[in-house]
Parts: C-alpha cells; structure tokens; sequence
C-alpha cells in the first residue's frame, strides 16, 4: 500500500493524464509534486524528528530522510486522492481514492516509517496544496 503514496506511482498518473491529451492536468499533478517537497523540505529540516525506526545520517539528503515530519508518503497521496476526485467527480470514485489515501497513510505507520502525527500533517498538507495549488499557478 505504501507504493500508491511513492514517486512511481504519482509521476506514472501524471504521465498517463499527458499520454491521453490531458497536459494540464498533467502540469497540476507536476507541480503539485514540486511543491509537496518545497513544502515538506524545509519542515523536516527546521522540525527534525526522528522517524520510529531511526535512520543514521552523514549528509543534509540522508538527514531529509531521516526525518519523519512530515510524511511525504501521505502529502502526495492526499494530494493525488483528492486530485482525482476532483477530476472524475464520482461519488464512488471519491470514497475509493481517499481509501487508498488512508491506507497508505496506515500502512506508513504500521511500517513504522512515521508517527500518527507525521501522516496526519502530511494528509493535511496534501489537502492544503490541492486547494494552494490553483491560486500559485494563477499567479505565475
């Protein structure tokens, strides 16, 4: 369940929407990856906290991630559930993609990855950057 969260999975959607004529979307997707890691980047290194399982580091990227706060995991399968449901705009549709949201956000604590606290602020973030997303790409 943790991989539907991961880079894979998220860039392959994103490839799809741009293989089917869909490069906006696509772009939405993009961008909202970027920002999920502008985003989560600078809390995991100002917030540092160690993940349940702790990770030795030597480097500013190993301590990144090192960190737990905020799971990354659970941003972007926030973002990319309610991205979707945006999208398709099915009821049906809606209830499995946060589902699947949930259970990545569950799966990364019972790996012992993060805390409750690090999925619970990362599914926030993810929300906050569907909703952000809109207004910083108008600006641009």
């Amino acid at each position: 369940m943790s991989a539907l969260g991961g880079s894979l999975v998220f860039l392959s959607i994103a490839l799809s929407f741009a293989l089917l004529g869909n490069i906006d979307r696509a772009m939405f997707l993009v961008s909202g990856y970027l920002l999920t890691y502008l985003i989560a980047a600078p809390l995991r290194l100002g917030f540092f906290k160690e993940r349940p399982e702790k990770r030795q580091y030597k480097n500013l990227f190993e301590r990144l991630d090192a960190a737990s706060f905020p799971s990354i995991h659970a941003q972007r399968a926030v973002f990319l559930a309610v991205t979707l449901a945006g999208y398709f705009k099915n009821t049906g549709l809606t209830v499995l993609f946060l589902l699947l949201a949930g259970l990545v956000c569950y799966s990364r604590v019972a790996l012992r990855k993060h805390h409750l606290s690090d999925v619970l602020a990362g599914s926030v973030l993810g929300a906050a950057v569907y909703y952000l997303l809109p207004v910083i790409m108008g600006l641009l």
